[in-house]
């Protein structure tokens, strides 16, 4: 069996089951102990408030209510300016939180390409062989990376971009100015 990366060396998965920092929190001190305080009210007056360190954050594991309309809390709850690009930023496919609305982009294209080696699966499915035989060739023959960036070279139709699949990362990496 081949694994693609080495055995943690330390403890990080006890101590970070999802593998990631906690997102920042707020919390007070109510009658039924800590709790975190919703961001709406933290901007009212932020001085009030103090983030809660690493340490209570990965014990209590406590969101306010408005975290809860994530599938990922945003690492930006509490960002003032960022409270109206909240929505703007988390991925309409599979709900992941994105830094900006650029990264969602970037990282959309990622849905593209899954959803296109699915398109593709299921029309080798529905051609004949003979088909699927010349698709290939013609493939062969304009050379798979070039084909993918001619592909992707249309940036205003996103939902048909795909990336390039790198088969040979040498030949890749070729400069084309050099004589072979």
């Amino acid at each position: 069996m081949i694994f693609c990366c080495e055995l943690f060396a330390t403890n990080w998965l006890d101590v970070f089951p999802e593998r990631f920092l906690p997102p920042p929190a707020v919390y007070e001190y109510t009658a039924n102990g800590l709790k975190a305080v919703e961001p709406s009210e933290h901007l009212k007056d932020p001085k009030k408030f103090i983030f809660a360190d690493l340490e209570k954050r990965l014990i209590i594991k406590n969101l306010p209510a408005k975290a809860k309309e994530f599938k990922q809390c945003p690492l930006d709850l509490y960002c003032p300016s960022m409270q109206e690009k909240l929505m703007r930023c988390v991925c309409e496919k599979c709900g992941s939180y994105w830094p900006s609305e650029a990264a969602k982009h970037r990282h959309k294209k990622s849905h593209s390409v899954k959803e296109s080696a699915a398109c593709q699966a299921k029309d080798s499915d529905t051609l004949g062989q003979d088909d699927v035989e010349e698709d290939v060739m013609e493939e062969e023959d304009n050379g798979s990376a070039s084909h993918a960036m001619e592909i992707c070279s249309d940036v205003e139709s996103e939902s048909n971009c795909i990336m390039p699949v790198i088969e040979n990362l040498a030949e890749f990496l070729n400069s084309p100015f050099v004589e072979k």
